[in-house]
């Protein structure tokens, strides 16, 4: 099971004593909405390459498309043996409902 807490500054990969999975999100749309894709890069807790995901989505938002790639990453985690994951991303609404809980 995935733990989730989400915050403007995450601890730094390696300062925990627990082992983290960090993955930066990005998602881009032509118009919005418009023909989209999202992607991002997981690393371990020393800032290693482990994966990375891409997909076409076809016709969406810039945030639908972010939620796409934060979907795409938290189903990959478990798969990496992950329980605790940072997640990075520059859209202010998906850190206020992860915060809403």
């Amino acid at each position: 099971m995935l733990e989730f807490m989400a915050q403007e500054t995450p601890p730094r990969l390696g300062t925990t004593s627990y082992t983290l999975l960090g993955f930066n999100i990005d998602g881009s749309s032509l118009g919005n909405p418009g023909i989209a894709g999202a992607g991002g890069v997981l690393r371990n807790h020393n800032g290693n390459w482990l994966a990375d995901f891409n997909r076409h989505i076809g016709l969406a938002t810039n945030n639908m498309v972010e939620f796409w790639g934060l979907r795409d990453g938290l189903n990959m985690a478990p798969q990496l043996n992950y329980s605790h994951v940072i997640i990075e991303t520059h859209i202010q609404v998906m850190l206020d409902l992860l915060n809403a809980n």
